[in-house]
């Protein structure tokens, strides 16, 4: 692991499908809901109606949704198709899951857990599956993302006693993920 440099961490909340980008998800800051539009605004559609939803990120396919929402009474991570609506939930208990992100071949999403006392970063199988603590560290670790290539997860932590610090693992130093 690395610290690459100081960083604010979060993100927009307006993200774009495909390299095409003809589609755009966002979260509606007046209903808290998840809608996609043309990327010049128009034909909006609601896609969730129900709890406090942020999205995630578009699968490279962009056939489906990363998203998090408290329909359920906690942050939990679901996955929706824009085009059928259909909504799986992927991750089930009582901490907060949050930040999904889809790796760039679209197998697995990196995620943020407060699960075991504090936030970490995990990884699961892009069906929910194979829920497994990546960093497992004592301090604050969130805002995951991949790199482009897929071979390196980035995340902002205090593990060097400030916030804002952007670190990245290298997965070939994990062959099990």
């Amino acid at each position: 692991m690395r610290r690459l440099y100081p960083y604010w961490g979060g993100g927009d909340r307006v993200r774009a499908n495909g390299l095409e980008n003809t589609k755009i998800a966002y979260q509606n800051n007046t209903d808290n809901q998840i809608y996609t539009s043309n990327t010049d605004g128009t034909e909006p559609k609601r896609l969730t109606n129900q709890g406090w939803n942020s999205t995630g990120n578009w699968s490279p396919d962009t056939k489906e949704l990363l998203f998090y929402s408290d329909r359920d009474g906690n942050y939990e991570i679901y996955k929706i198709n824009p085009e059928s609506n259909i909504i799986t939930r992927l991750t089930n208990n009582p901490s907060s899951d949050v930040e999904p992100r889809f790796s760039p071949d679209g197998r697995r999403i990196v995620f943020a857990s407060d699960r075991d006392g504090n936030e970490e970063i995990y990884i699961m199988n892009a069906d929910g599956t194979n829920q497994t603590n990546f960093t497992n560290n004592p301090a604050y670790d969130g805002y995951p993302d991949w790199k482009p290539t897929g071979e390196e997860i980035l995340f902002e932590s205090d593990r060097n006693g400030t916030f804002n610090n952007l670190f990245g693992i290298c997965l070939a130093n994990f062959p099990h993920f």
